[in-house]
């Protein structure tokens, strides 16, 4: 990518940024989302299905000396919703689109209403939308340079996708179906390459766990 390219993309992440950082809610909040804050920092267990992505992520963001505690983990969705914007742009030109399209996409995507909603409250939404980005790009590379590194990358994203939230489930289980029978080397059996698929899904989906 160019370095126009390069720079185009750190402003729409820091525009993102910057636009869900002064809109986001400033303090506690209620429900879910002021439980997502209490248990990301203090390190809980979330209703089910625990969110541990999130927990742990937020556990992270909280040690950062922005505004009060429960704004910080807040601070998490606004950054997993602008660097989301990112990943859609790149994902977009892996399926052939104009830079100039994308960036507009994007841009379209981030301020949509209910994702911008999403984006200035403490919840996992942004989180799980995100990865599912990143796990379809690494998918296109794969299929594009088929490997079976790049495949086991691909598949254990889409499963932290899935561990950030089960919604996303519908569109990684197809994801899945295309890694499954994507071109492979002629030299390996297909089976390898499922098992490959089957278990970097895995992995990223029960790793997280771990933390509960």
């Amino acid at each position: 990518m160019t370095r126009p390219r390069r720079l185009a993309l750190a402003i729409l992440f820091l525009g993102f940024m910057i636009l869900y950082g002064f809109t986001a809610a400033p303090d506690v909040m209620t429900g879910d989302s002021a439980e997502l804050q209490a248990v990301a920092i203090t390190g809980g267990v979330a209703h089910p299905t625990g969110y541990p992505i999130f927990v742990m992520a937020g556990r992270g963001i909280g040690t950062l000396p922005l505004g009060n505690p429960a704004f910080r983990i807040t601070l998490l969705s606004a950054l997993c919703g602008a660097a989301s914007a990112v990943f859609f742009v790149l994902l977009l030109l892996r399926l052939g689109v104009g830079f100039a399209p994308a960036v507009l996409g994007a841009v379209c995507h981030g301020l949509a209403f209910t994702f911008w909603w999403a984006s200035i409250r403490a919840e996992v939404y942004t989180l799980g939308i995100l990865l599912l980005l990143a796990g379809a790009w690494l998918l296109l590379r794969a299929v594009d340079r088929p490997s079976l590194p790049r495949a086991a990358a691909a598949a254990a994203v889409l499963g932290l996708a899935v561990g950030g939230h089960l919604s996303v489930l519908f569109a990684v289980v197809p994801l899945l179906a295309v890694l499954l029978f994507a071109p492979r080397a002629p030299s390996r059996p297909r089976w390898i390459l499922w098992g490959v698929v089957l278990g970097g899904f895995l992995a990223g989906y029960l790793a997280p766990y771990a933390h509960v």
